[in-house]
């Protein structure tokens, strides 16, 4: 809760800015996602989104 109150302390759209990982999306659809970017990049494409992690 913590990240989200900074967020909208400083201006940050929460989830259009920043994406907090298991806050808006379910489980499934991550892990569902995380599968595609996995199979894609072992296909040679170029994964190129920025990532955060705190």
């Amino acid at each position: 809760m913590q990240v989200i109150q900074y967020c909208h302390s400083n201006k940050i759209d929460v989830p259009n800015k920043l994406k907090v990982v298991g806050f808006e999306q379910p489980i499934a659809a991550m892990c569902e996602h995380a599968i595609h970017l996995i199979s894609k990049s072992n296909e040679g494409e170029i994964m190129a989104k920025k990532r955060y992690f705190l």
